[in-house]
């Protein structure tokens, strides 16, 4: 007779209740989660002959995923790696294409996209002038925005020279590597300005100069006409912008002529 008559039950009694926890438990690691699917479908536009990089995002299912051209056409110089269209793109036009998307229970799905290769956008000279009246000198600083290999700019900046006056000495290059000449007569200032030893990129400030109000207080408006010399592709290019910022004066309004009173 066994020593311990009450082990085999209480045995088999935990084998069900094991047996009970593993199916729970596999059964709760099989509930179907959210459906697999691209998160987006816009892409932003990829100027031509620029590095680009655009994720494609997708949720649901069980990771990792992984993002296959599945018909059409990238771009000339794009491709998909690991849900990312990187490369540099070579041609103009707007491709169209699907991607399909898998995950680890070989579940798919497909998404149809469209990326537009484009020329880039010019880049502009702004100076923010102040859009309330302006009661003493006030300081306008040139920056440049969207530049690309940006080598010079020459811009004629204009004004009302009956309400407002350069700042004698107020004319300076923002920072160290740029050469700055000028030249200035009432209501216009002339800059012609060159980046020493290489080119900028994107966003700076190139030059400050000061206004002043003639007498009392006025609202300044200032036109900028600007020429940005780019070196692309061991050519220097050319663009033109016109741009006006800030706030006209207010024309003054005339009082109406009281009528004259007629003699009886």
């Amino acid at each position: 007779m066994s020593r311990y008559p009450a082990r085999a039950p209480m045995l088999a009694t935990l084998t069900v209740l094991v047996a009970t926890l593993v199916a729970a438990c596999a059964g709760e690691l099989g509930t179907q989660g959210e459906a697999l699917r691209f998160l987006s479908v816009d892409l932003p536009d990829a100027p031509v002959n620029e590095p680009y990089r655009a994720p494609v995002h997708a949720v649901g299912g069980l990771r990792p995923y992984e993002f296959t051209l599945e018909s059409g056409s990238l771009p000339p110089g794009i491709e998909v790696v690991n849900g990312v269209l990187q490369g540099v793109p070579t041609a103009l036009g707007t491709y169209t294409f699907t991607l399909a998307v898998s995950d680890a229970n070989l579940s798919a799905t497909f998404q149809e996209f469209s990326l537009a290769v484009v020329e880039p956008p010019p880049p502009a000279l702004t100076l923010s002038p102040p859009e309330t009246e302006v009661r003493g000198a006030v300081t306008l600083r040139a920056r440049v925005t969207e530049a690309r290999s940006l080598a010079g700019v020459s811009t004629a900046i204009t004004w009302d020279p009956a309400t407002f006056s350069l700042v004698e000495g107020s004319v300076a290059p923002s920072g160290a590597g740029l050469a700055l000449f000028r030249s200035s007569e009432p209501g216009r200032l002339q800059v012609d300005l060159a980046v020493l030893g290489s080119t900028l990129e994107g966003d700076a400030e190139l030059f400050r100069f000061a206004l002043e109000p003639a007498a009392g207080t006025s609202f300044l408006e200032v036109t900028s006409r600007t020429a940005f010399a780019s070196r692309r592709g061991g050519e220097l290019l050319i663009e033109s912008a016109v741009r006006t910022e800030g706030r006209a004066p207010e024309p003054a309004v005339e009082e109406p002529a009281e009528p004259e009173e007629q003699a009886p």
